[in-house]
């Protein structure tokens, strides 16, 4: 009933207005072209209309609209002609301030926050015209080097007792020597004792000590084999450590696990997979027959993917589930390589290059909800390098360029139900995510992202899940024309004399095609006004039906 009152209410206040918004056309006398006040690209000068004085109808002749999904506002084109603003209107919402001209002159390996600056690190020397060193500090309107830099590639990031930790093949750091690991005070970069001989992989914090795994033997001047702990003054070897390289470290029932390509632990067998008690290692069961590449929890489960068949003995094709006594595969497995894993809206969700889990085809992501493997859609056409949850979102980077059986290049977003591209995406492979002040960092081997260029790191904001506001096409079916008017300061928004408040626009006020029925519609004499005071959208004869309505951005009703 209440539905069936608003449109017999709605119908009433359409007439009404209808009447108002002729009354207004009849009014005016003047016309301009709307590409009079377009910028070059393409986005609605409001300056230049203030400036002319001009009040009346736009012509959209010859040209094609869409509106911004950001402001509101018109995006325009001449009609044929490409231009990215239409081709992907999301990108609006991809920003390369982080990549300033000439932007980063290689890849983005890690990323992290560190005392409210975003935190790069990689293969890098320059950031925008800036020497920083393979790492450097975002601090919300420029990057900054941190002291003289580091001279070699930064692998990974953590933060411990209050510094910034680094990480890989460097051998200095603020110009003085630091072999493989540094830490960051804020303003200098100091050495952890006298370093390690070879690469550091992976970084964790475990019972007050920080614990780096890599491919070295020595750590400090003191044999320490793949694994090593500095209690904040001095380096000292965990047990006897591997026989081989450690590539990735978790914490599971007030243990250290570390997992990678060794078969021996403290000088016992343990292969690929071992646990730290605090005093002596010790296997997992018998471990896995290949290498353990990722580590995280679930469920109160402990769970390892690498390039192993077999966990505990027994058949665990490429992901397995430790529950503390037992390894336990999840259902038949994966038939190729998993590397990233996550957890979302309760379920376990794993990235990489496989087709099956489970015996079904998910194309390189999936989703275990405990007891079977579950597809998201279509899944991806390649594989999924790095997974992340934004604003109660999934989100999968890689080298895929469909997702869902759309086009979604490098990156997308998984609501629950549905992938979606974050507008054109990269050009090229998305390696590391993180968010920071609210946005979503990308790095990785890309050049461009959404419309813009973007040198191997990009940000994405777009804050509310709200729909995008529909484009002409979407509001042509019936036959109703697009229109917009102007009174010199907001941008407002008219549907069949429905009004939109001015000072929160589309920020308030979501529609797509399953809220509205667009079937119905009869032409517009003046669809685009200019009064003086706002900028304003005019819809003509608009039907609700009774089964759609306007609605909030959170989902509830809004009439």
């Amino acid at each position: 009933m209440k539905k069936l009152n608003f449109v017999i209410l709605f119908a009433g206040l359409l007439c009404l207005l209808s009447l108002v918004s002729r009354a207004t056309a009849d009014q005016t006398t003047t016309s301009e072209t709307i590409g009079r006040f377009l910028t070059e690209d393409g986005r609605f000068d409001i300056e230049a209309a203030r400036q002319t004085g001009f009040e009346g109808a736009l012509d959209l002749e010859g040209f094609d609209v869409q509106i911004d999904p950001r402001t509101g506002g018109p995006l325009a084109q001449r009609s044929g002609q490409s231009a990215s603003p239409l081709d992907h209107p999301d990108d609006i919402y991809w920003d390369n301030s982080l990549s300033p001209a000439p932007g980063m002159d290689d890849e983005v390996l890690c990323l992290a926050v560190y005392n409210g600056d975003l935190i790069a690190g990689g293969e890098f020397s320059y950031a925008g015209e800036t020497f920083v060193g393979v790492v450097a500090r975002w601090n919300g309107s420029a990057w900054q080097a941190l002291g003289l830099g580091i001279n070699d590639v930064v692998r990974t990031l953590a933060v411990y007792n209050g510094v910034l930790i680094a990480g890989g093949a460097f051998t200095t750091a603020g110009g003085g020597a630091a072999n493989r690991i540094a830490r960051w005070d804020g303003s200098t970069w100091q050495p952890l004792g006298s370093g390690m001989n070879q690469d550091v992989y992976s970084l964790t914090v475990y019972d007050n000590d920080l614990i780096a795994g890599g491919s070295f033997t020595t750590a400090g001047g003191i044999a320490a084999n793949r694994i090593a702990r500095w209690d904040g003054s001095i380096w000292q070897p965990v047990g006897s450590g591997m026989d081989s390289q450690v590539a990735c470290l978790a914490i599971f029932n007030g243990d250290l696990i570390a997992g990678g390509d060794f078969m021996t632990a403290g000088g016992v067998g343990a292969d690929h997979i071992a646990r730290w008690n605090g005093t002596i290692w010790q296997p997992l069961g018998s471990g896995m027959d290949g290498d353990v590449w990722s580590l995280t929890v679930y469920d109160n489960d402990l769970i390892a993917v690498g390039g192993f068949t077999t966990a505990g003995g027994v058949t665990a094709n490429h992901i397995a589930c430790w529950d503390g006594s037992t390894w336990q595969p999840l259902g038949s497995g994966l038939d190729n390589n998993a590397w990233s894993l996550t957890v979302f809206d309760g379920d376990l969700i794993a990235g990489g290059r496989f087709t099956t889990a489970g015996g079904v085809g998910v194309n390189s992501i999936a989703r275990w909800n405990g007891s079977t493997w579950q597809q998201l859609d279509a899944g991806m056409n390649a594989h999924v390098n790095y997974l992340t949850v934004y604003n109660g979102d999934l989100i999968a980077g890689g080298g895929f360029t469909t997702a869902g059986g759309m086009a979604a290049s490098s990156i997308a977003c998984w609501d629950g139900l549905n992938w979606h591209p974050l507008g054109s995406g990269m050009n090229s492979s998305a390696n590391s995510l993180t968010v920071y002040n609210g946005d979503l960092i990308a790095g990785g081997e890309f050049t461009t992202a959404g419309d813009k260029n973007a040198f191997f790191i990009a940000a994405w904001n777009k804050s509310s899940s709200c729909c995008i506001p529909p484009s002409v096409g979407d509001l042509d079916q019936g036959g109703g024309d697009l229109g917009f008017n102007y009174d010199g300061s907001d941008l407002t928004l008219m549907i069949e004399g429905l009004f939109i408040n001015p000072s929160s626009g589309w920020d308030s006020i979501c529609l797509d095609e399953a809220d509205i029925d667009f079937s119905c519609g009869r032409p517009c004499s003046n669809t685009m006004m200019i009064d003086g005071s706002d900028l304003t959208m005019l819809i003509d004869a608009l039907f609700i039906a009774p089964t759609h309505y306007l609605k909030n951005c959170d989902g509830t009703p809004n009439y």
